[in-house]
């Protein structure tokens, strides 16, 4: 079996911007996709930024603008790395955090530890797949409560470089099995490319992720592998 590991290193504060390494290891082939999420000391969110994707044994020094015109108040800044081996197997959620101050719009760092948002359980999801031009997969919802669900779809080349980037929002009813689907957008030129999705219940930040990866050779789609 495949494996990728994922580490934020020396996380911090220069200036008004968030600075922090990233490293993965493992088997080539291995990527993960990071993300930036900003909240205040209430728990409401003021910034989630999608950080992109990396390769196993690809170094990543990340210099990060934290959102502007923040009100004064306290503030937590979250980077979240999801990394998926080759085999598209879902490796552990690694996650790291800080604390800072805006006063009269500057920030300042803050020695609280920064406090971890609580996490509700996501919907699970099927294997993607493919249906003529679009990517298809179930979510399903396994509380006895409705669960309003927001859903993105990453699609990227084999550097990997995101190509498109896509997101949907939708209530899946208690105990209900709901698809959701994506149109594959029609300007992707022949080659092969990495789809991700990922699912999280909204205000959440405990994700399911799932991954494909397709082929194109002019009008042909074909879906080469798919996995979670």
């Amino acid at each position: 079996m495949a494996t990728v590991d994922a580490t934020i290193n020396d996380l911090r504060l220069e200036g008004q911007a968030l600075v922090c390494s990233i490293s993965l290891t493992g088997d080539a082939g291995g990527y993960g996709n990071a993300m930036l999420l900003v909240y205040d000391g209430s728990g409401v969110e003021h910034g989630r930024t999608d950080l992109g994707s990396m390769w196993v044994g690809q170094p990543w020094d990340a210099n990060l603008d934290l959102p502007h015109s923040l009100p004064d108040g306290d503030y937590g800044a979250w980077i979240y790395v999801n990394p998926t081996a080759s085999d598209g197997q879902a490796g552990q959620q690694v996650q790291q955090g800080i604390s800072f101050l805006v006063g009269r719009g500057h920030i300042f760092p803050s020695t609280e530890a920064p406090d971890e948002r609580t996490h509700q359980a996501a919907p699970a999801i099927s294997f993607l797949r493919l249906e003529g031009t679009w990517i298809v997969f179930d979510m399903i919802n396994h509380e006895s409560f409705d669960v309003e669900v927001v859903h993105e779809l990453t699609i990227s080349d084999m550097v990997p470089t995101d190509v498109a980037k896509m997101n949907g929002r939708e209530l899946v009813r208690a105990g209900a099995t709901q698809q959701a689907h994506y149109l594959l957008p029609d300007t992707l030129a022949d080659g092969k490319y990495l789809v991700d999705v990922m699912v999280s219940a909204e205000g959440s930040d405990r994700s399911t992720m799932g991954m494909a990866e397709i082929e194109v050779d002019g009008a042909a789609v074909t879906l080469v592998k798919t996995g979670l």
